[in-house]
């Protein structure tokens, strides 16, 4: 017995809504990932230039001399490294908040947004008039407003894992900046007190 399977679009449409709240649910969660990072990324930027301010000043005050000498020679090695660590780091949070091509280039793809009868982005075809977009968002097809979801929940997906990507070098670089200040000092006070 030959039976044809009938399709259902209702069904379809059922898989298509559960699919589509699944996703925004997704982007969502994301985008909160994306405002939590960006803001500890701009808080750890108020904490490193503090740190590095106060190094500065506790290096220049304390161990920084006029006269030629080993401690003022170690002085300049600990500023140096400390300013080195500082500058890759601070480029890292930035890149954090703001991932940008030019530099270490983020590894999100190029996603085509589907955009007949479906209005995600203005372009040369983005309607001038309220009777258009409604028009345009009358038109709208469940199927392709989940074609639509996925591709900006994969972008989000993306941008995240470089957001974390940057944030986790830059963390590495705070502590960095740490221990060689923290070696820095030891070593300066050291030459110090024996001078």
């Amino acid at each position: 017995m030959n039976m044809a399977v009938v399709a259902n679009p209702e069904s379809n449409d059922s898989v298509d809504k559960q699919v589509i709240e699944f996703l925004k649910d997704m982007v969502i969660y994301l985008e909160n990932r994306i405002s939590i990072v960006d803001n500890k990324a701009s808080i750890l930027i108020g904490v490193q230039g503090l740190y590095f301010g106060v190094l500065t000043y506790i290096v220049s005050e304390f161990f920084l001399t006029t006269c030629q000498s080993s401690v003022r020679v170690a002085s300049y090695v600990v500023l140096g490294i400390a300013f080195a660590v500082f500058v890759a780091t601070m480029l890292l949070l930035l890149l954090t908040i703001r991932p940008a091509r030019w530099i270490l280039g983020p590894n999100v793809p190029f996603v085509r947004m589907e955009v007949k009868n479906y209005v995600i982005w203005f372009d040369n075809d983005f309607p001038t008039t309220p009777d258009s977009y409604s028009r345009r968002i009358d038109a709208l097809d469940l199927l392709q407003i989940r074609r639509n979801y996925e591709k900006v929940h994969f972008i989000s997906l993306q941008l995240v894992r470089n957001k974390y990507r940057f944030y986790r070098w830059a963390a590495v670089g705070m502590k960095l900046l740490v221990l060689c200040s923290a070696v820095g000092m030891v070593v300066l006070v050291a030459l110090k007190w024996r001078t």
